[in-house]
């Protein structure tokens, strides 16, 4: 039973998200925002893979965490997301973000809506889905207003994650989108991914 409350989004859904949608776009089992989406479940590296690192490697990871963990200064922090970082390092660093978060979330809304920057738009995804406070709206209201597809594509893979249903068109919508305006990108798995989650979340 599905429970989605409004019966506009139930009609919605009904008409164009039904068993046969999901057959026909299957998601990839291997795209960007897959492998965010996993990373994203883990604040620390699996301790089998750890073992499994370089000395070199084990000893990047312990010195990301090191600089994070000693550094106070909000804005070298905030700019250390534009680094590739592990996911452990990105978790450090959130946690003393959200610390400032009436000032950070809205400015990192703003980068949002010009970054072309993979390693800060896939941290601040990061953040934007694993912090307490819920921003979905904040995010579905800068959507319009963001440049690069790459960026758009993740925001409404955040939005399927922390989003509630009258989000679902939006992402079905987006996803149209993309399918005929970049049909040799992937940047449709975003919302496709988006709509899996909210899938699971509401039932349908």
């Amino acid at each position: 039973m599905s429970k989605i409350v409004s019966r506009e989004i139930q009609d919605f859904i009904d008409n164009n998200l039904g068993e046969k949608f999901f057959q026909d776009n299957p998601l990839k089992q291997m795209s960007a925002y897959r492998i965010l989406d996993i990373t994203i479940s883990v604040d620390a590296m699996d301790e089998q893979i750890y073992k499994e690192l370089t000395e070199d490697k084990k000893e990047e990871i312990k010195e990301e965490n090191r600089i994070a963990e000693n550094e106070e200064d909000i804005d070298r922090l905030y700019n250390m997301l534009r680094k590739g970082l592990n996911p452990s390092t990105v978790a450090i660093i959130a946690n003393k973000l959200m610390m400032h978060k009436e000032v950070i979330i809205p400015r990192m809304l703003e980068s949002l809506k010009k970054s072309a920057n993979d390693c800060f738009i896939e941290s601040s995804a990061r953040i934007l889905i694993k912090t307490e406070d819920n921003y979905s709206k904040e995010i579905a209201d800068i959507l319009t207003e963001i440049k690069y597809p790459y960026t758009k594509a993740v925001m409404y893979y955040v939005l399927g994650k922390i989003g509630n249903e009258e989000h679902i068109q939006t992402l079905y919508n987006q996803f149209i989108s993309f399918k005929k305006n970049y049909k040799d990108e992937k940047f449709s798995e975003g919302p496709l991914l988006g709509l899996y989650e909210l899938k699971r979340k509401y039932e349908f």
